[in-house]
């Protein structure tokens, strides 16, 4: 029969075991769900867009051309990155690759990305000046990792999204607005992944070295 010194103890490491559990599924949870590098091959990718697409646009090609020559295959190879990314990051902390939450996750994803596809294909119809349209198109992603990863990335997207939302209510329109939008989403996701490599440095060593 066990003392009560040893019932005692026996519940302290119950509940020290308890306490380490949450702790761990806690940072499973909030783990990054894609590596720093992913936030700077988008980053590359809106660069290079926006420049193609307003050098193609300048030689006669429509803006539906545009489209689906120029961001259409770029968002696929940045699609794949991404997944390259995410795969990478999922082995990295241990965590299961098609979990129900991860499925959840991704089928999430891909019908924004969808939905997203199909109204900017046919708001070009509309005669409607792209710029702004492509600003807010590029925050979403960034208000996705916000809010499934990384929280505080969810105001600046929130800026960055209202900021394409006045251009399009305002009818901005011009070359230079649009070189000029390109590049603000290109550097928001440069300074994106800067931001990222930091916080995915400081969660591994809070993982390595919990408190």
């Amino acid at each position: 029969m066990q003392s009560g010194g040893g019932m005692d103890r026996d519940l302290e490491q119950y509940l020290e075991d308890i306490k380490e559990i949450k702790r761990i599924l806690t940072e499973r949870e909030g783990y990054p769900l894609v590596e720093a590098w992913a936030f700077f091959l988008w980053g590359l990718l809106v660069f290079l867009g926006t420049f193609l697409s307003w050098w193609v646009g300048r030689l006669g090609w429509s803006e539906h051309q545009c489209f689906l020559g120029v961001w259409l295959p770029l968002v696929v190879v940045g699609a794949v990155g991404e997944t390259v990314s995410w795969v990478r990051q999922s082995r990295r902390f241990g965590m299961l690759l098609f979990s129900p939450r991860m499925v959840r996750l991704m089928l999430a994803a891909f019908g924004v990305v969808v939905v997203c596809g199909a109204l900017i294909y046919a708001l070009l119809d509309t005669g409607r000046d792209v710029p702004g349209l492509y600003v807010m198109v590029g925050s979403i992603p960034l208000l996705f990792y916000g809010l499934m990863s990384y929280p505080e990335l969810f105001v600046p997207a929130m800026g960055l999204l209202f900021v394409g939302a006045f251009l399009w209510i305002g009818g901005w329109s011009s070359s230079w607005v649009y070189l000029a939008s390109g590049v603000m989403v290109g550097l928001f996701y440069v300074a994106s992944g800067v931001a990222f490599r930091f916080w995915e440095r400081r969660f591994e060593q809070d993982a390595l070295h919990p408190v």
